[in-house]
């Protein structure tokens, strides 16, 4: 499937494959697997692949997750975080 590049995307810096794979340090296979599932656009020159350098950007962006606030409370006991998890039956001691 081909399509028109967006005019943003015409002066970017075009990261080659390998690159793409270490920057995302992961293995080429995971690599090649974002990239059919449509997850990042890509450029095609013949067999090689390009990744926009904005693309892979947005990609990282769309794929972050902000770390936990830091907790207000001290932490739980073993038996409220199993509590949490699996309640206690009715008449069970805690």
């Amino acid at each position: 499937m081909s399509g028109s590049l967006p005019s943003s995307l015409v002066d970017d810096d075009l990261i080659p494959f390998d690159e793409f794979v270490a920057k995302l340090k992961t293995s080429p296979r995971t690599g090649r697997r974002i990239i059919a599932s449509g997850k990042i656009g890509v450029v095609r020159i013949g067999a090689a692949v390009r990744i926009p350098a904005a693309e892979l950007a947005r990609f990282l962006s769309s794929n972050y997750t902000p770390p936990r606030e830091e907790r207000e409370t001290a932490p739980q006991s073993i038996a409220d975080i199993l509590d949490n998890v699996v309640p206690r039956k009715r008449g069970e001691r805690k």
